[in-house]
């Protein structure tokens, strides 16, 4: 089982990245939380709580994650303090920069996932 964590839902993702997940098992996604700039220490953990409910139903999975800071770490430590194999998606940037007439800069970037590495 490979559980998808983030805010990238896997219908969107590559065929290569798909691929290197199905090595897991199945795929399921669970939509990142909105992570509240204002909570306060308490409220993330209660936040990883909830989510940690929602991944602990499944058998063994390889969970991946990524997200607002806070609350990813806090998930990593207590998914990995549990026995569960935590990974982030490792992709290569190619960027294009292109100058406006107006003097704007607009950049275009497109990420080419490479592998999951552990945390």
């Amino acid at each position: 089982m490979f559980i998808n964590l983030s805010n990238h839902v896997s219908e969107k993702w590559s065929k290569e990245q798909l691929e290197a997940a199905k090595v897991y098992g199945d795929i399921v996604d669970i939509g990142f939380p909105a992570v509240d700039p204002k909570g306060d220490s308490d409220y993330i953990d209660k936040l990883v709580d909830e989510y940690y409910s929602k991944i602990s139903k499944y058998d063994k999975p390889v969970v991946m994650l990524q997200g607002e800071f806070t609350f990813t770490y806090r998930m990593v430590k207590k998914l990995k303090d549990s026995g569960i194999t935590v990974v982030a998606s490792c992709s290569e940037r190619h960027s294009v920069e292109v100058l406006k007439k107006n003097g704007q800069v607009e950049r275009n970037s497109v990420f080419e996932f490479v592998r999951f590495r552990e945390y």
